[in-house]
Parts: structure tokens; sequence; C-alpha cells
């Protein structure tokens, strides 16, 4: 299955949504780097609003500088922890 325009929907999508006050907090989980220039958005519009990004495994290891550079840290979140989140059925 190829993803189509996923990362443009979320990036408009958390911009909208801040927009609309609709969040204090956000909890991001993505390595996509094609969000930042969203968060940056944000940030710049609303500096009152809290944004975590935590970065799933990535099959090389090495998480992208722009989140850091951005928000000053980035969670990383291991493969164990990934494997916990998800749903036993989906799994198994």
């Amino acid at each position: 299955m190829e993803e189509k325009e996923t990362d443009v929907n979320i990036a408009l999508q958390i911009v909208l949504d801040a927009e609309d006050d609709l969040y204090d907090r956000m909890i991001l989980v993505s390595a996509d780097t094609d969000l930042v220039p969203a968060i940056k958005k944000i940030q710049e519009r609303h500096p009152d609003k809290e944004i975590t990004v935590y970065a799933p495994p990535t099959k090389n290891k090495m998480y992208n500088t722009e989140f850091i550079k951005t928000l000053g840290k980035i969670n990383k979140i291991n493969l164990k922890q990934a494997m916990n989140s998800l749903f036993k059925n989906i799994r198994d």
C-alpha cells in the first residue's frame, strides 16, 4: 500500500487544530521531518502550545536532527516500547 499525502494531511490538521484552539498540548508520534514546518508555524503563531514528539524506532536507528533543532529535543521510543503499545491481536 502506497502512502499518498499522509504527512501533508497530518501537518494541515495539526495546524488547523491549533488555529481552532482544540488542544493545549500535542503529542506527535512520528519521525517524519516533513512535519517540521507545520510545527514551526504552530510555535510561531501559538507559542503557548506544548508540542512533544516521540520518534518510533527506525531501521537505521538514526533520528533526524530537524526535530531536535525545532523542539530542542526528541523523545525516542525503543522497539520494545513500540511492540508493547500494539494491540495484541495485531501482533499475533
